[in-house]
């Protein structure tokens, strides 16, 4: 026989076969005539199946030598949670080899693996930042390598929570104990019934299953693609299946009434409330070893989390126990001597809960070191369940008023109402959805979403204020309203203080805030109010001060002039807001032109001689137009006025008061003459006199002592006849000051 030959063929016959094929084996190539070949070609077919079988090696093994990568997974659906985000999808085709997780993308950047590893859907990602909008790939794995790229999925993680509870037919009115979500299925089993399991695609439809046997089904999880159920009687208390359709009975490892059973680092753990060892462990679900507990209490629920498992119970000393990998369990103390009925790990933290005990929650971020939080169940049995989805953690009671809770922490918990007065017994998350089922009622099932939880309003932005006569008008882009009606807004002056909501409540822009004071200068802040509370607070405002339109000028009076009037007048109240200008009217207010100057006294250009005029004034300022004054009558005329001032003497409390005779405007005549006292420095006018055309004196009487006055001589012209005809003008001496002693 060829020495090559013979080497070769015999190699690959031999029991070191097995391992040529689990490394992945090796291209065999002979150089020998067609015959030939095909006769080893035969022998290495049937050396392949021998070998498996001889040596272990397992059909999968096998069949992985000629694998391909998995194909792409179809059909995302992404469900948004609180800093997370749920996947779920169908898998692609596995290539020949078992899928052993997946891996993730986000906005095209680098892949990451889940772990723990993730073999069925859906998929979990957390670490997300709310209101941020992430576009997500998955990809499948298996021992050929990273497989095809699915397409994107989007989707915006949010404050969510499961509020609104919907009643759904149970497949049977059974006893539903408890209820499980794997490989794109729920699956429900129940302690009593002609069907004990049932299962759906969504929470809503229910199709009733056959179990192994008609044992008291407590407890079911999944992992490592396979369903397990644990019972608390009968002759074969595990059963398994991988779809939840199909079961297989098991043999426990001891005859308990085990009563929960969950999966981590690639082991189920079952415990019971009876028994010699009250724990169990098994790496598929079929074959199972007893362990023993770390004492002997009433064992009611199991949780894998952070690399520990953790377990509770109704009963005993230390009422808590962990262990890293199933075996061997510690000991630890309890926040509580509370029947704890459940326990579930989420967010980073343990969460238990019990009923019919002052303490009703626990929470723990190692399992070892717990605390008591307050629960919002004001009563409760201890038959009840706890579960964590998608950044909310949900729990269910069989008893009270409102029962279903929820946290997105385990330690803030929120009263929400369930769909039915059911003995609701267990609830878990999958798919989008968060599923209960209960042993007692009409509707034994009931689901809710995850929806957006309103949040408290975004800042306003871009504020204008508009000043008014003692309020503010302000202008503003509204900021996001978290998903709750704008009912009102909240402003504070000046950056300090307390804030002061809006009366009459005010939701849109601009918002008018009154009560402030003219001529004083304020900045402003706004923020809004919805359901949930206040918002966040605006920029300040730029400065502004509130006034009123100036009050109308008075006592008027009018020197005319060579085609024009000198308007003396006493200003009114600039109203806050300091006077820009003045405006006259020479048609009784119907027409207003800008005059020029801000004080007393104003001269009116532009007129023609000899017309009689009516003129007002009003002030102008940043509020507006103030009042118009009383109309003065006046005639422009080509006339000297009155050059000097009146010479005065006094008594003690009066003023003689001396003058030259004027000599009229052409065409004009002089009715009289009226000095006039007035305080000094003003035109407020306190006294006056008057003598007819001929006079050159008068007294001024009833004056007080110690005090400044001015005395100014008027001149009152008039010209033609008849009470149509005539036309006034007054002629306004220089002043003359003296002061009474």
């Amino acid at each position: 026989m060829d020495p090559l030959k013979h080497a070769e063929v015999s190699g690959i016959l031999t029991p070191n076969f097995g391992k040529f094929l689990s490394s992945g084996g090796a291209q065999v190539q002979l150089a020998l005539g067609r015959s030939v070949r095909r006769s080893v070609s035969l022998l290495m077919v049937v050396a392949v199946v021998v070998a498996s079988m001889s040596v272990g090696v397992s059909p999968a093994a096998a069949a992985a030598v000629g694998a391909s990568v998995p194909a792409a997974p179809t059909s995302l659906v992404a469900y948004r949670g609180n800093a997370s985000a749920e996947i779920g999808f169908t898998a692609g085709a596995n290539g020949g080899a078992a899928i052993t997780n997946y891996k993730y993308q986000i906005n095209d950047g680098s892949w990451t693996a889940f772990s723990p590893a993730v073999t069925t859907p859906s998929v979990t990602i957390g670490g997300l930042t709310n209101g941020t909008t992430y576009s997500v790939k998955l990809r499948a794995v298996n021992s050929a390598g990273d497989g095809a790229v699915s397409d994107a999925v989007v989707v915006t993680p949010a404050v969510v929570d499961a509020v609104t509870w919907t009643a759904r037919t149970a497949a049977e009115a059974n006893s539903w104990k408890s209820v499980a979500y794997g490989n794109g299925v729920f699956v429900a089993v129940a302690d009593s019934g002609t069907n004990r399991v049932m299962t759906s695609p969504d929470g809503v439809t229910w199709t009733a299953r056959t179990a192994s046997e008609a044992n008291n089904w407590s407890s079911v999880a999944y992992g490592n693609g396979v369903f397990v159920a644990v019972a608390g009687n009968g002759t074969n208390r595990v059963m398994t299946s991988s779809d939840g359709v199909t079961w297989t009975a098991r043999t426990a490892a001891a005859a308990n009434a085990w009563k929960s059973v969950a999966y981590g680092n690639g082991v189920f753990v079952a415990v019971a409330d009876n028994g010699t060892n009250r724990v169990m462990t098994s790496s598929d679900g079929a074959t199972w070893t007893a362990r023993t507990a770390s004492e002997a209490n009433s064992w009611n629920s199991v949780a894998y989390g952070n690399g520990v498992f953790v377990a509770v119970a109704s009963s005993g000393t230390n009422r808590v126990m962990t262990s890293s990998d199933g075996v061997t369990w510690t000991a630890q103390t309890a926040a509580a001597a509370s029947p704890w009925g459940s326990v579930a790990y989420g967010n980073g933290v343990f969460v238990a809960v019990a009923g019919d005990a002052a303490s009703r929650m626990m929470t723990s971020p190692d399992g070892v070191t717990w605390t008591a939080r307050t629960s919002s169940f004001s009563q409760c049995e201890c038959q009840h369940s706890v579960t964590y989805g998608n950044g909310v953690f949900v729990a269910v009671a069989s008893s009270g008023t409102n029962r279903v809770m929820t946290s997105p922490d385990g330690v803030t918990w929120t009263a929400r109402s369930a769909a039915a007065a059911n003995a609701w017994r267990s609830v878990t998350y999958g798919n989008g959805v968060f599923v209960a089922v209960a042993n007692s009622g009409t509707d034994r099932v009931m689901t809710s979403s995850l929806v957006e939880l309103a949040t408290a309003p975004d800042a306003p932005t871009s504020l204008v204020a508009t000043p008014g006569d003692g309020s503010v008008s302000v202008a503003f882009n509204a900021g996001a309203d978290g998903g709750a009606s704008i009912s009102n807004y909240e402003y504070q002056l000046n950056g300090v203080g307390s804030w002061v909501a809006l009366s009459p409540t005010d939701g849109t822009s601009p918002v008018v805030i009154s009560g402030l004071t003219n001529g004083t200068a304020y900045t402003v802040k706004l923020r809004a109010v919805n359901s949930v509370g206040s918002g966040a607070e605006s920029v300040a405002s730029d400065s502004f001060t509130p006034s009123t339109v100036p009050s109308a000028p008075t006592d008027l009076e009018a020197t005319p002039g060579d085609g024009s009037a000198s308007i003396s007048f006493t200003a009114g109240s600039d109203g806050g807001g300091a006077i820009t200008t003045y405006q006259y009217s020479l048609d009784e207010g119907f027409s207003w032109n800008d005059a020029d100057g801000t004080t007393s006294p104003l001269t009116i250009s532009g007129l023609t001689n000899y017309t009689g005029y009516g003129i007002k004034l009003r002030a102008v300022n940043s509020a507006g137009n103030g009042a118009p004054s009383s109309s003065v009558s006046t005639m422009p005329a080509t006339v000297a006025p009155v050059q000097s001032a009146p010479t005065v003497g006094s008594t003690r409390r009066s003023i003689l008061a001396s003058w030259s005779l004027v000599t009229p405007a052409s065409g004009a005549r002089v009715k009289l003459y009226r000095p006039r006292v007035y305080l000094a420095g003003t035109n407020t006018k306190v006294r006056s006199c008057k003598g007819d055309s001929t006079e050159t004196s008068c007294e001024i009487k009833g004056l007080t002592l110690e005090t400044a006055y001015e005395v100014r001589v008027h001149v009152l012209q008039v010209i033609g006849t008849g009470p149509s005809k005539v036309v006034r003008m007054s002629l306004v001496s220089a002043p003359q000051a003296i002061t009474l002693h």
